[in-house]
């Protein structure tokens, strides 16, 4: 019984509470919170994005317009989405994109190689074209930390974008200045030595919000799962916007990238991969080349601008133009599987190899410029966008009787199963190679 009598108490004073409390509240004297408005900025074409579900696109139109109105196929990964997967590169991001191969040359060091519906797509980077023609041997890979977001135009575009492939477009929007400041450093720690340190500062320069800035670094030295080939990388990315009005926008933008790296690609037989071979599988850290020869770098820089100007709300003006000074060198020893005569020896263990010797340097200045109107004619409305694209490419393969470039040719055949490499920077055999 007294058992029931201490648990009906805490009942009884909360009874009690509930008649005093509000008698309390009515003498008390009314007092309001001052109003908080929160106002979400407006989405646009070119981020930046919340979540994975972007709504607007300016890639098949070059005008910014929803999804919902693009009468044609277009996937966008957002930047949440590139940071959720982890991605480090473009081959990463998009991997699961629909209709999309990322990995067609597998998972290569020196160039995104992405299929689009089976073909080569058309590379752009802000509605610019990246390069002219697709020899990997004549651009830099894309970061995509230095990315708002990437967007696949799936199918022909020739009405927009002129000559160019019926796979379709992959257009890569930068990170552009925001009115909002932010701050952000980060570090990676990963797999085979990779350390890598990243920023992104943006935010306005001024009071009004005239002028706006943002920068983007990143430094990165790593290795990979080849041996003596290494993923190194350094980029800075400013830019500045200047709004003296509603009505005016000018973006002045730069790039330079410095990636120092090799082929992952060695380029081994099915025998010892897939095939069996009497000496066992060939390692997947296996290196076949010439340390200190063997290397894939690549230099970028980048220039340009985005205008536009709104005369009113019918008729808009635009002008982005970028210019580009590219120079990538190649030089790597893989192995021959394409003669099927890579193991020429009773033993299957010493294979064939090629060499291979390119540098060369681009020049790409690429101008476009349109007229964007909406008219009404009774009920109808009319969008119409008339422009012109101007792409001058230059391209020079580099040699001289002092630093002398060769096209490629045989070269001594080398025990895969137990490697000696020379080392072209010091000259002493290197042996072994892990396993």
């Amino acid at each position: 019984m007294q058992n029931r009598i201490i648990t009906l108490k805490p009942i009884a004073l909360a009874v009690a509470l509930a008649w005093i409390m509000p008698a309390q509240a009515q003498q008390q004297t009314e007092q309001r919170l001052p109003e908080v408005k929160v106002q979400a900025a407006p989405e646009t074409a070119y981020g930046p994005d919340f979540g994975y579900n972007a709504r607007r696109s300016a890639t098949a139109t070059k005008t910014d317009t929803p999804l919902a109105e693009t009468p044609q196929s277009v996937t966008i990964i957002t930047r949440e989405r590139v940071e959720d997967q982890g991605a480090t590169s473009l081959q990463d991001a998009l991997n699961y994109a629909a209709g999309v191969r990322s990995d067609a040359y597998g998972l290569d060091s020196r160039s995104d190689n992405v299929r689009v519906r089976g073909g080569y797509p058309s590379e752009y980077r802000d509605g610019l074209r990246r390069q002219v023609g697709g020899y990997y041997t004549s651009t830099t890979r894309i970061e995509p930390y230095s990315l708002e977001r990437i967007e696949v135009l799936r199918g022909p575009a020739a009405m927009l974008y002129g000559q160019g492939s019926t796979a379709g477009v992959i257009n890569s929007v930068s990170k552009r200045p925001q009115a909002e400041a932010q701050r952000e450093i980060g570090v990676q720690l990963g797999n085979y030595g990779r350390k890598q340190l990243q920023a992104d500062l943006t935010g306005p320069l001024t009071k009004d919000g005239d002028w706006l800035y943002r920068i983007v670094a990143l430094g990165r030295d790593s290795d990979t799962q080849v041996d003596y080939v290494p993923d190194d990388r350094s980029l800075l990315a400013p830019s500045l916007t200047w709004k003296p009005n509603a009505m005016t926008s000018l973006t002045l933008q730069a790039l330079w990238q410095k990636d120092r790296s090799g082929s992952t690609s060695q380029f081994f037989p099915w025998e010892g991969v897939v095939l069996p071979n009497p000496n066992g599988k060939i390692p997947v850290n296996r290196f076949i080349g010439a340390p200190g020869l063997d290397h894939y770098n690549s230099e970028r820089m980048e220039t340009g601008w985005l205008f536009e100007h709104r005369f009113n709300d019918q008729w808009t003006i635009r002008q982005n133009l970028r210019h580009v000074d590219n120079e990538v060198a190649y030089f790597s020893l893989y192995g021959d599987s394409f003669t099927g005569t890579a193991f020429t020896d009773p033993t299957r263990s010493m294979m064939n190899r090629f060499g291979s010797f390119d540098q060369r340097k681009v020049k790409v200045l690429t101008a476009d410029q349109h007229v964007e109107g909406k008219l009404q004619t009774g009920q109808v409305k009319h969008q119409l966008l008339l422009g012109l694209e101007a792409v001058r490419h230059r391209e020079s393969v580099m040699g001289s009787s002092d630093n002398p470039v060769f096209l490629g040719g045989n070269v001594p055949l080398l025990d895969v199963y137990n490697p000696v490499m020379v080392c072209e920077e010091s000259g002493p055999a290197v042996s072994g190679g892990g396993v």
